[in-house]
């Protein structure tokens, strides 16, 4: 673990050789799954076996002395859905209280809820009361029980904060309007709150009162009016919010929408958001802000220099494309070296913009088809080994770990097939909620998995296990979270396009990870000056239930697979 700056300069030889599939525990293909369109079984790198041991172990090993204490995966929960504790078929603060020990165990750190306040709409981003806890989830006591039996746990809990716009039923829109139309300028006013215009114009919804028409902006949907965050009495209102969910406990703030505080003004929304930060760091200093921006990658990187601590990593998500995505580079589609130098030059960017700054890496979320759509079996597995061996603060939707489907169909507008019920166990339907949009039948054709968490922990080597194992690898190297990245793997770019090798470091420790992404087993020689280099391995994540082996510099690691190192003199 100790870090030994020489090495920083690593040079590896690889050599990756086929093994006809015997890396495959599940006798598909060589571990390919057949009815994926992306499958490439025809693209065998040598035809040179190279022979490990069958992992005999019946499940997962665990590191019993690693817990989440110092985890840094967060998990996101869209709390209609998630757990019902009352059995009205919705779910609520209560269930996701009663599944905490859960939580915990799966080794997570923070729980991000999607929006509790009150909303008329069902996905909640259009918030009535910043100040209260919708009724369908709970009380304001519910939620702080929450809190504190998370914090029991090792567990912090972050809250959707949608400052882009509120719900035209809030009452700072009603009175804004009122104001607006009555031209009150008297001190109390709220007729600047939100933007207004007596004509139309693009991004605006028209209003009527008292016979007279007026516009607003609202730049989602006629029902989210955007709010005027250039108002000195709107950004004392946002801090009010921050402090008194500060003051109650919370870990920190999702941030929605970040992009379009000032639409198509990356400079002011960097202004807000820097103001924001600070706003916070003066309620709490430990206060932790992740944000959407759903962008580019020099967008995202760009954003760090407002001074938020995280920012979700689109472009390696389900809908990434290119040399970052992650969904690719399980499949063995993208090159490693490639794949591991867009991470490496994502890290240093984010940090030069902010020296503390972590990404936040994820594979999909609310607004997404479900990862399920695109990695299942041992891809899956393998997607889960490399995003949440990144540095960072990554985050994994509720569901990801049990296989959760979900895609959105052509013409639908709404995401509802995105946020569809955990599924808790195969028989015991306890705690399962209805379909989120509960007047759509449609919902109910939606081809579902069976077998649920509690049933996955108990199968050996399911997916809820391997979640656990990856999980109880990181936390067990917590310096992860802050660590820098280094790609190895572009070195060998020509011999080895699909084993993806890089090390993460600080002044005190250092590890090198390989992921194995292709169908077959490898063999992988590390040297360093022409000489092999003293190394040996830490931990593995066997996905395909083969052993590695390290001797005299040459490692073997089954498809699929990861291999934790350590590196010394």
């Amino acid at each position: 673990m100790k870090r030994n700056p020489l090495i920083l300069s690593l040079f590896a030889i690889f050599s990756l050789v086929s093994c006809s599939g015997s890396g495959n525990n599940n006798g598909n293909n060589g571990g390919c799954d057949p009815d994926d369109m992306f499958c490439d079984n025809n693209n065998k790198e040598d035809e040179t076996k190279v022979e490990l041991k069958d992992d005999t172990n019946p499940n997962y090993v665990f590191d019993k002395n690693v817990d989440n204490k110092n985890a840094s995966v967060n998990y996101e929960i869209f709390v209609r859905s998630f757990y019902d504790s009352n059995g009205d078929g919705t779910g609520d603060l209560n269930g996701v209280d009663f599944k905490l020990d859960y939580l915990k165990d799966l080794g997570v750190k923070n729980l991000w809820l999607m929006p509790i306040n009150p909303s008329p709409s069902y996905h909640g981003y259009d918030i009535s009361d910043y100040y209260k806890i919708h009724p369908s989830f709970g009380t304001l006591d519910d939620f702080k029980k929450l809190v504190k039996d998370a914090k029991d746990r090792n567990m912090g809990i972050l809250i959707d904060l949608v400052l882009n716009h509120s719900s035209t039923k809030n009452e700072w829109f009603i009175q804004s309007a009122k104001d607006y139309f009555n031209n009150n300028t008297e001190k109390g006013s709220k007729k600047d709150w939100y933007n207004w215009s007596d004509k139309s114009i693009s991004g605006y919804a028209s209003y009527s009162y008292n016979g007279k028409t007026a516009y607003y902006e609202a730049r989602f949907d006629s029902g989210m009016p955007d709010l005027n965050l250039d108002n000195e009495e709107v950004r004392n209102e946002i801090k009010n919010i921050c402090k008194f969910y500060l003051d109650m406990g919370v870990a920190g703030f999702r941030l929605d929408a970040c992009l379009y505080y000032y639409t198509g003004n990356n400079a002011k929304n960097i202004e807000f958001l820097s103001w924001l930060k600070k706003t916070c760091n003066e309620i709490n200093p430990s206060s932790y802000i992740v944000g959407e921006t759903w962008s580019d990658q020099k967008t995202i990187e760009s954003y760090y220099s407002s001074g938020i601590d995280s920012f979700f990593f689109f472009p390696s998500s389900n809908n990434g494309t290119g040399n970052g995505s992650i969904i690719s580079m399980a499949k063995g589609l993208t090159n490693a070296s490639s794949f591991g130098a867009y991470i490496e030059d994502t890290e240093k960017s984010i940090k030069e913009n902010n020296p503390k700054a972590r990404n936040s890496y994820f594979l999909s979320n609310h607004d997404t088809d479900r990862i399920s759509n695109n990695l299942y079996g041992i891809n899956a597995k393998i997607g889960a080994n490399i995003t949440y061996l990144l540095p960072g603060t990554p985050f994994m939707y509720y569901g990801e770990e049990i296989g959760l489907r979900g895609v959105r169909k052509e013409n639908d507008q709404s995401d509802a097939r995105r946020r569809l019920p955990m599924i808790w166990s195969k028989t015991d339907k306890t705690g399962e909620c209805k379909f989120p949009e509960a007047h759509r039948q449609d919902l109910n054709n939606t081809a579902q998995v069976d077998a649920g968490a509690s049933d996955l922990l108990n199968e050996n080597y399911s997916l809820v296990n391997h979640y656990k194992k990856v999980l109880n690898v990181r936390n067990k190297y917590s310096f992860i979270e802050n660590a820098s990245f280094k790609d190895l793997s572009s070195i060998v770019f020509k011999e080895n396009p699909k084993v993806l090798v890089y090390e993460l470091f600080d002044d005190n420790n250092k590890i090198i990870v390989v992921h194995n992404c292709s169908d077959s087993n490898a063999k992988v020689t590390l040297k360093s000056n022409d000489k092999n280099l003293n190394t040996k391995i830490l931990d593995s994540i066997n996905t395909t239930k083969k052993v590695p082996e390290f001797n005299d510099g040459t490692l073997k690691i089954g498809a699929k697979s990861t291999v934790i190192l350590d590196v010394n003199d």
